[in-house]
């Protein structure tokens, strides 16, 4: 346990050193929800008012700027290269490192995104809250659940190198579902209702738009349903990330790395 907290340790420190990069998250988060509060007011609220939708756009895009692509990256590099062999004889298991680290990394980006992205809602809005503003707290806890479930996604990305020779295209199909089916941009409610449909089989609407309509639509029966299905699809992905890793040890006993 030691060596995994110092993992998650040296991750958080090295990403905290690196502030130009989170200002730097904070300035796309800014322009994005700006351009996009534009095209909302260009083709109409659709019975959203104006003050909630930005508000659920930054909630959204905090999300979207806590994660990125190093440690699919990373471990698709590791696999493809063979380095990973040098990794597993170590007295610790390279899954975990990963997933801890990838956790330490999203864990010290997201109190900076939370605080700025409230300010800049704040400022957007003309210091307008959303209607059910005592919902936010709640939401911001199960934005660090779905943050959880992403960073975890992106090492199973990382993992399908042991299939694949470029992981970089599923990690791109990847974020357009996020787009799409988790309603990054416009709350899934606009959709068609076979696309409404189609979504809720995944896990996408239920790690962002479910938990971000909690600023203008509380109650706890949301809560508790979106809990639900975060916690069951991010169990789901840590199982299959370990089915995976199973995989990879098999392949490199059987040839040597």
């Amino acid at each position: 346990m030691h060596k995994y907290l110092a993992f998650f340790k040296t991750a958080y420190i090295t990403e905290l050193k690196n502030p130009y990069m989170i200002v730097m998250r904070l300035v796309m988060l800014t322009l994005l929800v700006f351009v996009t509060q534009q095209l909302w007011l260009v083709i109409g609220h659709k019975g959203f008012e104006p003050v909630n939708i930005v508000w659920y756009l930054v909630m959204n895009e905090m999300l979207f700027f806590s994660y990125d692509g190093k440690m699919q990256k990373k471990i698709h590099n590791d696999i493809r290269s063979g380095n990973v062999g040098y990794s597993l004889i170590r007295p610790f298991s390279y899954l975990s490192q990963c997933i801890t680290e990838s956790t330490g990394m999203f864990l010290a980006r997201i109190p900076f995104l939370m605080v700025g992205g409230g300010i800049i809602a704040y400022l957007l809005t003309g210091g307008g809250l959303p209607t059910t503003y005592w919902g936010i707290p709640v939401a911001l806890l199960l934005m660090l659940v779905s943050g959880i479930f992403f960073n975890t996604s992106q090492v199973v990305i990382g993992l399908l190198g042991l299939y694949m020779q470029n992981t970089h295209s599923v990690a791109m199909i990847f974020q357009k579902f996020m787009f799409l089916l988790g309603g990054l941009l416009f709350p899934i409610t606009v959709y068609p209702q076979w696309l409404q449909d189609i979504a809720a089989w995944t896990p996408f609407p239920w790690a962002v738009y479910e938990v971000s309509r909690l600023v203008y639509e509380f109650n706890w029966g949301i809560v508790f349903n979106t809990a639900a299905h975060l916690i069951m699809w991010t169990v789901a992905t840590f199982i299959l990330a370990y089915v995976i890793f199973k995989q990879l040890l098999k392949k490199v006993s059987v040839n040597g790395g």
